[in-house]
């Protein structure tokens, strides 16, 4: 006889369903994302699954007011971008070395 932890799965399975109602509420990403699309866009019950869904949490976000971050945040925002952008260089700089040894290059193979 196998033990308990033998049998149970380690994740629990994913159905359409469930994968419909991921997408609704916006929590697939990358190649998960990709692949509903995929099946939404070839599976008529997956589309009608998620568009039950869309309908189903519409009134909860509907009933969620909206938010505008307040002028401290863009200010912060502002100030992070300009120290994260280097200062213009006071003359232009001069052209790397290894472009020219790769223009002879190309000719050599041309």
């Amino acid at each position: 006889m196998s033990a308990p932890e033998d049998t149970m799965p380690t994740e629990p399975t994913r159905d359409d369903p469930m994968i419909a109602a991921e997408w609704a509420l916006g929590l697939l990403e990358g190649e998960e994302l990709l692949a509903a699309r995929g099946k939404y866009a070839t599976d008529p019950a997956f589309a009608w699954r998620k568009e039950w869904w869309d309908d189903w949490f519409a009134p909860l976000s509907d009933a969620m007011p909206g938010a505008e971050p307040g002028d401290h945040v863009w200010d912060g925002i502002a100030a992070r971008v300009a120290a994260a952008s280097p200062a213009a260089p006071a003359e232009p700089a001069a052209p790397a070395t290894n472009v020219v040894e790769l223009q002879a290059r190309v000719r050599r193979w041309q």
